[in-house]
């Protein structure tokens, strides 16, 4: 079980009316109901979805008491494990948990239970304004709180244990097979998960842990700033100071993907942090001129950029070899329509349909989706089936892999039991 905070989109206006809509009421791409439970917490005009415009009008008139905050909402999910669909009375006792333990268990809130993806999930939403002061809550530090909580639900209601940092079974099991770097990054940088999960592409930061060895192997022979600047333009990447930390972002946005993203050093790798650099190279350098005219300018000499890698452009998860070459064929006609892209491909023009509803797709996912329902492609298909089961395949290992634990911790104590 995971619980997460939603943090509220920068330059979006704050509308709990439009939340707490698609939270009781909300439909899926299709038009089909994806609401199967709902219900309302500490409104006094009811608690059933029938009655949410009258608990709207309640909780807005507790919400218009207090102008000052900008921001009066609280949007938490929580997702549950494949093939795993708690019955209401738990699902009920975990919203309780959760709204007590962030101290917004006399606040009004909305509950909608969610079946329209591969996972079940949970969707609360929190009027942030106290009813009785109408002053705005808001829980410090909630993500080591939710993290404890989640574990004690886990165990209360014998769910799929997920790895926590207050997981300690899971965290001996992991320290043996992979090292403190890795470990770090597989339970801390949910934003790479969420894009994977959300889009079945590659993220940035996997992209930039790929090309760990060879910027490590390059990096020995570094003795200023500008050779590190350069190092990294071979690869396609750019340093940059950014408040009191530093940035890697792509030297020069690519023609398939053009977002520029950027990750931070210290997650690269804890060597890159901004403060064990300069302990190395002295104080931070900008590069003297600019990278994406290929020259930088050293101290010593003009070194001319070599790329030793391709540039970041999202690619799809690898799934399966018998479907390779499907990806490509769907990947080249993805990125071939699409509005932003010059990606010129050899493949058959697709109809005007499909087109507009190319134009309306943002990721890989929902492109693939799009092409088995509207346009019944077989080899989309055939990509979707793959990547679940990999998907699927990965979460068994993992699920196998903790239940192999909990018996030889178990077979252990009894054999000590019986040496005493």
């Amino acid at each position: 079980m995971i619980i997460k905070v939603i943090e509220p989109k920068i330059n979006r206006k704050d509308n709990y009316n439009r939340l707490a809509n698609y939270i009781m009421l909300g439909k899926s791409h299709d038009g089909q109901e994806k609401v199967c439970d709902a219900w309302i917490r500490n409104c006094h005009n009811g608690t059933t979805t029938q009655e949410l415009d009258l608990c709207l009008l309640e909780i807005n008139a507790v919400r218009d008491m207090n102008q000052r905050a900008k921001y009066r909402s609280q949007h938490i999910v929580v997702s549950f494990a494949n093939n795993e669909y708690p019955d209401t009375l738990v699902l009920q006792d975990i919203e309780r948990n959760i709204t007590k333990t962030l101290g917004y268990e006399s606040h009004q809130y909305v509950v909608g239970i969610h079946h329209d993806r591969d996972h079940y999930h949970m969707h609360i939403a929190i009027n942030q304004i106290d009813p009785n002061t109408y002053k705005k809550h808001s829980p410090h530090r909630n993500y080591p709180k939710l993290q404890k909580l989640a574990l004690e639900l886990e165990r209360k209601h014998h769910l799929y244990e997920i790895q926590s940092r207050y997981n300690k079974e899971y965290n001996k099991k992991t320290s043996n097979s992979i090292n403190d770097s890795n470990r770090y990054y597989q339970r801390y940088h949910t934003a790479s998960q969420d894009f994977k999960s959300h889009t079945w592409q590659q993220s940035f930061l996997d992209h930039c842990k790929n090309l760990t060895p060879s910027i490590n192997n390059d990096m020995r022979q570094a003795k200023n700033w500008q050779d590190v600047h350069h190092i990294f333009a071979n690869h396609h990447l750019k340093l940059k100071k950014r408040a009191n930390g530093l940035v890697i972002t792509q030297l020069q946005t690519s023609d398939i993907y053009n977002k520029p993203v950027y990750i931070k050093a210290s997650d690269f790798g804890r060597a890159y942090s901004l403060k064990n650099l300069e302990k190395t190279y002295g104080a931070f350098e900008p590069p003297q001129q600019d990278l994406k005219t290929h020259k930088i300018n050293n101290q010593h000499q003009n070194q001319q950029i070599q790329h030793k890698a391709k540039p970041y452009n999202a690619i799809p998860l690898k799934s399966c070899k018998k479907t390779s070459q499907h990806h490509k064929q769907l990947w080249y006609q993805f990125i071939k329509h699409k509005p932003h892209n010059k990606i010129k491909s050899s493949l058959a023009p697709v109809s005007q349909t499909t087109k507009a509803n190319i134009g309306m797709i943002k990721n890989w996912k929902q492109y693939l989706f799009m092409m088995s329902q509207v346009g019944n492609d077989p080899l989309a298909i055939a990509v979707i089936t793959s990547t679940k089961m990999m998907l699927n395949q990965l979460s068994l290992q993992s699920s196998s892999h903790q239940k192999l634990t909990k018996q030889t911790k178990q077979q252990k104590n009894k054999n000590n039991g019986l040496e005493m």
